[in-house]
């Protein structure tokens, strides 16, 4: 059955537009290989060098209950992330993935560029059970804040069934995970035209205006409107540009879908990866995954799902450019204490502060921060290399 995955993903975009695909169109099947749990289905496991406890006390766990679990071992997170990843790519329909990292995205930006691989970066039992449910993630990150959870929501995610058919909502769910492996085709077949020399890398220096680009699905749409507002009042400066249902496809009257977020994450991901000045992509839906799933296979864009300035902070410092928000959690009227702005905010701030010019920086940081570019970079490279042999670019 494995076999048909190649013509499932470019199949859709010769034929059909992103925006018509819908689960009527694909064959029983194939549709059969694609929903129900992950229940028996073989684990690849692996862990950054500092979160090997959690690693073993999981492995054990998964073993006593009778699955098949391989450790590709331990590393720095995009090591990590590339090998679990290219493993699931192998055998989608019968393998997934768990990493464990200092917070969950880290272990998440490679592998989830994989062919037919989606990250979900989970913090509470619920959170996995929600983002199984609908957006049927195959590659989990788990950050030292889970704590003594790991293990339930594990089991959680593992167990709980994507399109039972019961829910009145599957038919889009479904159709926005179609959408979602078919963009990665695109992201695939682009990739390598990008200019890299022009645009800026995730850790370069920068000069003159900040673009940042803000989308959202339509629940999300008011807060994100007002996020607009509140960012230029925070800066003057930034060139913002809103994606959102107003794009072309989603306003064409002869498509037979709505506009469905991965339409507007994947032209996130375009205009992205081809920016040629520093920019950074802050877009939000329900659990905030959905919204980074398409634009995070796009050449240069790494993605991290951020439910707090803490999470923004952390993946900004990194290497991260897109931010994705669960504005079910996260919202101006949540009471959380935490709001779609304060996030904007904390990762905004980290990337003038990662990417100043004036601020002076020794030469090992440096040499750290190359080094780490360039390994990233290759490591993607690798990626498109085998996706692109895969589809026959």
């Amino acid at each position: 059955m494995k076999e048909v995955w190649p013509w499932v993903v470019t199949g859709w975009l010769n034929g059909i537009r992103l925006e018509d695909i819908s689960s009527e169109s694909v064959d029983h099947d194939i549709m059969s290989g694609m929903s129900g749990s992950h229940a028996g289905k073989k684990v690849f496991v692996g862990s950054m060098d500092d979160q090997k406890d959690p690693l073993g006390s999981s492995i054990h766990a998964l073993k006593s209950l009778n699955y098949d679990v391989v450790d590709v071992g331990t590393g720095n997170s995009i090591a990590v992330s590339e090998r679990i990843g290219t493993a699931i790519a192998k055998d989608p329909y019968h393998s997934v993935g768990i990493g464990f990292g200092q917070t969950g995205n880290d272990v998440l930006v490679l592998g989830s560029k994989c062919p037919f691989v989606i990250g979900s970066r989970c913090v509470t039992v619920s959170d996995a059970e929600t983002t199984r449910r609908h957006n049927n993630p195959n590659f989990l990150g788990v950050g030292s804040s889970a704590g003594t959870s790991q293990i339930p929501l594990i089991l959680t995610w593992l167990e709980t069934e994507f399109y039972t058919g019961s829910d009145s909502d599957d038919k889009k769910r479904m159709r926005r995970y179609l959408q979602t492996l078919a963009i990665k085709s695109e992201a695939y077949e682009q990739a390598g035209i990008r200019d890299t020399e022009a645009a800026a890398y995730p850790m370069s220096s920068y000069e003159g205006k900040i673009i940042i680009y803000l989308g959202s699905d339509h629940r999300a749409a008011d807060d994100f409107r007002k996020l607009e507002g509140l960012l230029h009042e925070l800066d003057n400066d930034l060139e913002i540009m809103m994606i959102d249902e107003n794009i072309g496809y989603c306003n064409n009257e002869s498509s037979s879908q709505e506009c469905d977020y991965p339409l507007i994450s994947a032209e996130v991901g375009r205009m992205l990866s081809k920016a040629s000045s520093p920019a950074l992509a802050i877009v939000g839906c329900g659990s905030g995954i959905g919204m980074i799933s398409g634009a995070a296979n796009y050449e240069g864009v790494y993605a991290a799902r951020c439910l707090s300035n803490e999470d923004a902070e952390r993946a900004v410092s990194a290497y991260n450019n897109c931010i994705g928000i669960g504005c079910d959690l996260v919202g101006f009227d949540k009471g959380a204490g935490v709001n779609p702005f304060d996030i904007a905010g904390a990762a905004l701030a980290a990337l003038k502060e990662r990417s100043s010019t004036a601020k002076p920086d020794s030469v090992i940081n440096k040499l750290m921060k190359i080094q780490t570019r360039i390994y990233l970079k290759e490591a993607e490279g690798r990626i498109y290399q085998s996706a692109k042999k895969l589809y026959g670019f």
